[in-house]
């Protein structure tokens, strides 16, 4: 696999490239929940004006340390030997399992795990950059957990409009969150296909 030249650091580039990851977290969020509400997997419960806003603080760091681990260092490693979607398994692969003892994780957990991870790596091979993969991490946290209020990940942070899953836990992800429900998959899937649209796209257009 011949690797993408990595374009030069900058204000501007840094600023539109985390604009572009946290419009495609931001958007993975909201299709979750629109879905979800449609088909009435999730429902919603009156704002919890007294969660602790001071968890906030950390999401941020744990965002970026995950995609320098995992796509930085382990995608960016096993896609130049193996090949870009060899790459992109292996990682996602060791990202599920580092998240094997949350709470709540299962088979379904680790299925939403996967995918998210095959999405951000995807979202990293074609930047060459944490940055865009660390803003659509950090909404996606955010989004899900401090302003829906549902689990992220098997963790329950509170939220603003404290979203609740219904009483059917396979559908909703139950104490696990949205990542281990049929309707957040969908939605990664979606992401995945487009940006392997995008990947296409742009190797012909070259």
């Amino acid at each position: 696999m011949s690797p993408v030249a990595r374009p030069p650091l900058g204000l501007r580039w840094l600023g539109r490239r985390s604009a572009v990851g946290a419009a495609v977290g931001a958007a993975l969020v909201a299709a979750t929940a629109l879905l979800g509400l449609a088909v009435g997997v999730f429902h919603t419960h009156s704002p919890n004006a007294a969660f602790e806003m001071s968890v906030i603080a950390m999401l941020p760091l744990a965002a970026w340390i995950e995609e320098l681990v995992f796509r930085r260092l382990l995608l960016e490693w096993s896609a130049r030997f193996g090949g870009r979607w060899p790459g992109l398994l292996v990682s996602s692969l060791l990202f599920t399992v580092v998240h094997a003892r949350n709470p709540g994780f299962g088979l379904a957990g680790a299925i939403g795990v996967f995918l998210a991870g095959l999405w951000l790596g995807q979202l990293y091979l074609q930047t060459r950059r944490v940055v865009a993969g660390t803003a659509a991490h950090l909404t996606w946290n955010v989004g899900i957990s401090v302003v829906l209020g549902l689990p992220v990940s098997g963790i329950h942070l509170g939220g603003l409009l404290h979203f609740g899953p219904t009483r059917d836990d396979f559908l909703s992800g139950g104490e696990f969150g949205p990542e281990a429900s049929p309707v957040a998959w969908v939605a990664f899937l979606g992401a995945i296909a487009a940006l392997e649209i995008h990947h296409r796209w742009r190797a012909h257009a070259r």
